[in-house]
């Protein structure tokens, strides 16, 4: 089991609940969402104070995985931060920092370059991250079929939340988890108990669900 704190502290724990590894020196804020690389896990070693013969028993190993926090960033964290010994090197590369509102989600693409964040303030937008963190599709949460080629690091660019010129009252929106589907070409974002389907290739989110996709009547 993995827990992100509200010190900005990643934790990692066994089937009985005992720590196993530990996250501590990214100076995050309150962590929001883990996003974790469907690549093999890797073991905490190289720059490492682990003995070879824990090494060889299976130490500590995980995906490379992502973390958003309270204050808009997004760090990138490996396994072998754990076990390292150099202050610097136990510190994850920054992403993403200075977004217009705290993340509440983010989902990594599983082919793709792709990153998707949500905000507090309803906003989701995905992002390149081979091309400078360009901003290829985005959600305003008041208009749809939206697109835009300018960089997350100029937020004023792209629609705040509360533009109605089409005349429709904003809608307010939490997303509290969001997930590409396997083949990538579906992201799913739950709020409240609802089911938001974007479209990679339409650029878009739908406003019908597949035939194959449920929702809950319940917020969960």
């Amino acid at each position: 089991m993995v827990c992100g704190n509200a010190d900005g502290t990643i934790r990692f724990y066994d089937f009985f609940f005992k720590a196993e590894a530990w996250f501590e020196d990214q100076q995050l804020s309150s962590v929001k969402s883990i996003s974790f690389s469907r690549k093999q896990p890797t073991l905490a070693s190289g720059d490492s104070n682990m003995s070879q013969e824990k090494a060889d028993g299976g130490g500590f190993a995980c995906s490379d995985f992502l973390v958003a926090d309270s204050n808009g960033m997004v760090a990138e964290l490996k396994a072998k931060m754990y076990e390292a010994i150099d202050a610097n090197s136990k510190k994850g590369k920054t992403l993403m920092k200075g977004l217009k509102s705290a993340v509440s989600a983010i989902a990594v693409h599983p082919t793709r370059p792709y990153l998707a964040v949500a905000e507090d303030d309803g906003w989701i937008g995905i992002y390149d991250y081979e091309n400078d963190f360009q901003l290829l599709i985005y959600d305003d949460i008041t208009k749809k079929d939206k697109k835009n080629n300018e960089k997350a690091i100029m937020p004023d660019k792209v629609p705040r939340l509360g533009d109605a010129k089409d005349g429709k009252i904003p809608r307010k929106r939490l997303i509290t988890c969001m997930e590409f589907t396997p083949d990538g070409e579906l992201l799913m974002a739950l709020w409240k108990g609802k089911i938001e389907v974007m479209s990679i290739e339409e650029e878009k989110i739908m406003d019908e669900y597949p035939a194959d996709l449920s929702v809950s009547d319940e917020a969960r």
